[in-house]
């Protein structure tokens, strides 16, 4: 199958804990992510093509504050692989990114790469 990304995705070395913004409960982890999207790893079942208004946890002591607000759109949900678990993979694509969010994005994402939050 070939790839259709055409922006790097970036593996966090540190699982950024995701929640759904109304209900405040816990929906996974961030497995990677890119000025687009997110690969999201969690017990929660995503329905394609939903919306989701999530709060990102960032890490204890983080220069631009502890959270973010963002919105994303449910590409695919699978459960995993593993015969054992009941966690689900998740892709999102970020919709409706305020500029705080894509500030977040943008700082996250070079930290990810140069190994600043391991």
């Amino acid at each position: 199958m070939q790839e259709k990304r055409h922006i790097e995705r970036i593996r966090c070395y540190y699982y950024l804990k995701v929640y759904d913004k109304e209900t405040k409960s816990d929906v996974g982890s961030i497995v990677d992510i890119s000025m687009k999207g997110m690969r999201l790893v969690g017990e929660t079942h995503f329905p394609s093509d939903t919306t989701c208004r999530f709060l990102v946890k960032l890490p204890k002591g983080y220069i631009l504050g502890d959270s973010f607000d963002i919105d994303a759109t449910v590409r695919w949900c699978n459960k995993s692989e593993e015969q054992s678990t009941t966690y689900y993979e998740a892709g999102f694509e970020f919709v409706n990114a305020e500029r705080k969010g894509v500030i977040f994005l943008r700082s996250l994402l070079n930290d990810f790469k140069s190994n600043d939050l391991l």
